[in-house]
C-alpha cells in the first residue's frame, strides 16, 4: 500500500475537508505551490489551476486514486525540472499533456544583498575548509551521513568544519549520529535561519548529500553566489548542474561520495574553475516566470479533453486541505470560520501536526492565545465527525494529530 509523508498529507487533505471554507473571490489563475492541491481544486474559483511538484514523483509513493481525483481537475502540473516532469509522466501517462516544466527563479540582486549580512555562529580558522549543507532535516537530505563522512576526511589529514543549516523532524537522529562518532567540534547544526545567504557566502564548498531531490533551490543559490558545489548522483542530478563545469556530481554511495569530496577539497584549481563557471552563468531563470503568465492565456485543449471524456472529471465528493502543509505545521490560521444555524456549538479548535505530542500541544496553545479564544478551525462537532476524526488519527503512524474541542456561544 502507498505509505510515506506524501501519502499522509493526502489523507490529511481528504479527511479535513468538512472544516474548510471556500476561498473568496474569482481568479484568472490559481496555483498551489506547496502540498497536496485539494484546496486549489475544490475551494478556489479560478479559470486556470496549476499544481506544483518539487521532487522526483516516483520517490513519493502516493495514493494514485487520490492523485487522480486532483490532477483530473487541474489544468497544469508544474515540475521544477525536466527530469521531474518525465518522472511524473511515467507515473501518470494519462496526464502527460498537463505536465510542464517551470524552473525555479532566483532574485540575484536580493540574494547578493542579503548575503552581505553577518553569519552568526559560523567561524573560520586558519587553514580550515568550511563545508555547508542546507535543507530540511528529513530522510531525503541524508544529513545523518555527514558525521561519518567528516571522520573519514579528518583521518585523511584534511582540516574541515561542516555546518548544517536547517530544521526538521530528523534533528534528533542527526545529533545522535554526530555524538556517535564524536564529531561535535567538526559538525555544527546552525538551526533554522531566515536568511541562509551569509552562510553560503562564507563557506568554501557547498555540499548536498541527498538521496533524492527535485531541483534543489539551495544548490542553485550557492552557484549564484559563486561557490563550488558537489552533489550526489540522485536521479535528477544531471538536470541540477553541468557535471565538471559548474559543479560536481559524485557517486551516491558513501565511499564514492567521500572520495569525490576529499578530491575536490584538495584540488584548489578545480574549485576556482567551478567558481568562474558559476559567476559567468545566469541562474536567475527569469524567463521561466513568463511561462506562469502564459498559463492564464490558457490551453483550451485541456478543457476540450475533459468535456470529451478523454480526461473524465471525478464524480467523487470533493476533498479539501488546509492551505498547505506548512500552514498546518505553523498554525497561522487567523480568521475563524463558524458554521451557522446554532447559537451553541461545539467547535474543533485546532489541528496541529508535529512529530511529538508535547510540541503539538505547545504550538496549538500558542495558536489559541493568538486567536484570542476564536477558533482556528471551527465547525459543529457532530457524533459522526468525532468518530470520523478518531478513525483518521489512528491511521497515521508518524504524525501526531491533536484535536482540541470546546463549547462556545455565539
Amino acid at each position: 500500500k502507498p505509505t510515506g509523508t506524501w501519502t499522509h498529507l493526502q489523507y490529511i487533505s481528504a479527511f479535513l475537508q468538512p472544516f474548510l471554507p471556500n476561498i473568496p473571490g474569482e481568479y484568472d489563475l490559481a496555483a498551489q505551490y506547496l502540498g497536496v492541491a485539494d484546496t486549489l481544486v475544490h475551494k478556489v474559483n479560478a479559470k486556470y489551476k496549476v499544481a506544483w511538484n518539487h521532487t522526483d514523483y516516483a520517490t513519493q509513493h502516493p495514493n494514485p486514486k487520490l492523485d487522480r481525483r486532483i490532477y483530473t481537475n487541474v489544468d497544469y502540473v508544474v515540475s521544477v525540472s525536466e527530469s521531474c516532469t518525465e518522472a511524473f509522466r511515467r507515473m501518470y501517462p494519462a496526464f502527460s499533456q498537463k505536465a510542464v516544466t517551470v524552473e525555479n527563479c532566483l532574485a540575484r540582486e536580493l540574494i547578493e544583498r542579503k548575503s552581505l549580512l553577518p553569519a552568526a555562529g559560523m567561524y573560520r580558522e586558519a587553514g580550515e575548509t568550511v563545508l555547508l549543507s542546507v535543507g530540511r532535516f528529513c530522510e531525503a537530505k541524508n544529513f545523518e551521513a555527514i558525521p561519518k563522512i567528516c571522520t573519514v576526511l579528518l583521518k585523511r589529514g584534511l582540516s574541515v568544519k561542516w555546518y548544517i543549516l536547517g530544521y526538521g523532524d530528523r534533528e534528533t537522529q542527526i545529533r545522535e549520529a554526530i555524538q556517535a562518532v564524536h564529531m561535535e567540534d567538526f559538525v555544527v547544526l546552525l538551526g533554522k535561519k531566515e536568511n541562509p545567504y551569509p552562510y553560503i557566502r562564507m563557506c568554501d564548498i557547498y555540499v548536498q548529500p541527498s538521496v533524492y531531490e527535485g531541483k534543489c533551490v539551495a544548490v542553485r543559490e550557492a552557484q549564484l553566489l559563486g561557490k563550488p558545489v558537489i552533489i550526489t548522483d540522485f536521479s535528477t542530478a544531471h538536470s541540477q548542474l553541468r557535471d565538471g563545469t559548474d559543479g560536481m556530481i559524485a557517486p551516491l554511495d558513501f565511499d564514492g561520495f567521500t572520495d569525490a569530496l576529499a578530491a575536490l577539497i584538495q584540488d584548489n584549481e578545480k574549485q576556482e574553475a567551478l567558481k568562474a563557471a558559476c559567476r559567468s552563468t545566469d541562474f536567475t531563470q527569469y524567463k521561466e516566470a513568463e511561462k506562469i503568465l502564459r498559463f492564464a492565456e490558457g490551453r483550451e485543449s485541456y478543457a476540450e479533453d475533459i468535456s470529451s471524456g478523454a480526461l473524465k472529471a471525478s464524480s467523487h465528493r470533493p476533498f479539501t486541505t488546509l492551505k498547505s502543509y506548512l500552514s498546518m505545521t505553523a498554525l497561522p490560521m487567523q480568521a475563524p470560520y463558524c458554521a451557522r444555524g446554532s447559537k451553541k456549538r461545539t467547535a474543533a479548535y485546532a489541528f496541529c501536526i508535529s512529530q511529538t505530542a508535547a510540541s503539538a500541544v505547545r504550538e496549538t496553545q500558542v495558536c489559541l492565545r493568538q486567536a484570542g479564544h476564536s477558533s482556528a478551525l471551527s465547525m459543529p462537532m457532530t457524533p459522526y465527525r468525532r468518530h470520523f476524526l478518531k478513525r483518521f488519527c489512528r491511521r497515521l503512524s508518524s504524525i501526531t494529530v491533536i484535536l482540541f474541542s470546546a463549547t462556545s456561544y455565539a
